[in-house]
């Protein structure tokens, strides 16, 4: 099985009761755009990898040409 890449800080992961008075609405709300665009990039991430293995790259075009 793949290891997932994140780029999570475990460092400020806080354990909290399930009756504290902050929501994760509350919290993604605190948080600047570019926090949140990240870590939405990062459940995309994560998702791309489990769902399909592999981890998103450039498309590529082929074009073939006959040449005379």
């Amino acid at each position: 099985m793949m290891a997932i890449k994140s780029s999570v800080d475990r460092g400020s992961i806080k354990i909290k009761d399930l009756g504290s008075s902050e929501t994760d609405f509350h919290y993604w709300k605190k948080q600047t755009v570019e926090a949140r665009l990240e870590a939405l990039e990062d459940l995309r991430k994560q998702f791309m990898l489990w769902k399909y293995g592999v981890e998103q790259g450039f498309q590529r075009v082929y074009t073939i040409i006959e040449c005379s």
